[in-house]
């Protein structure tokens, strides 16, 4: 299911990134932080550079743009991720600095400090999987880029319907990838 952070606030560094980007400047998301640090002083918020106590970073975001103007960045993880359990109070939201690629800023702060949310390390019979979604408006969503980490990789497989074998027998669709064979039953 997907989180959506409520109370994150743009950073003073974030509202001028911000700018640049309706400037016509590209913005370049690189992570979320994810900690479990407290600040109950909302009001100095926009001051923040980093998060209180970080616990998590998540680097493979993505980008969805909603119209010309709003995009949403979504990242995800998984409690099998930890090694230990903590309490999911604070997020950053992290851009690549545009005047210098080997730093980033923080462009967003959210905390939920009371509200937080225990996350436990995996626990056999069950793995659960946090999306975290941000909303932003900006000025042009072609302005906005995604950071891909040089240790980031994916495979994706596209397979047309003649690649699967149908066996009658036992009602299954095959594949060999590789030398694996995937199998689906499909239900009708």
């Amino acid at each position: 299911m997907a989180e959506q952070y409520v109370d994150y606030v743009l950073t003073e560094v974030g509202r001028v990134l911000l700018a640049r980007e309706i400037a016509g400047e590209t913005l370049t998301f690189k992570r979320f932080g994810v900690g479990d640090g407290f600040d109950y002083d909302t009001v100095n918020f926009p001051k923040r550079t980093e998060l209180v106590n970080e616990v998590l970073s998540i680097e493979n975001l993505k980008k969805e743009d909603v119209t010309d103007e709003k995009v949403i960045i979504k990242g995800s993880f998984s409690q099998s991720e930890l090694e230990q359990e903590f309490y999911y109070r604070e997020i950053g939201v992290y851009v690549v600095d545009p005047d210098d690629e080997d730093n980033e800023l923080l462009l967003a702060y959210g905390n939920k400090n009371d509200k937080a949310e225990l996350i436990v390390p995996s626990i056999s019979s069950y793995v659960v999987s946090k999306e975290l979604k941000c909303f932003f408006t900006v000025g042009k969503a072609s302005n906005i880029n995604i950071y891909i980490s040089e240790n980031a990789t994916a495979s994706i497989i596209n397979f047309v319907e003649s690649d699967w074998t149908y066996d009658s027998n036992s009602k299954t669709y095959s594949i060999y990838v590789g030398e694996v064979k995937e199998s689906v039953k499909v239900f009708r």
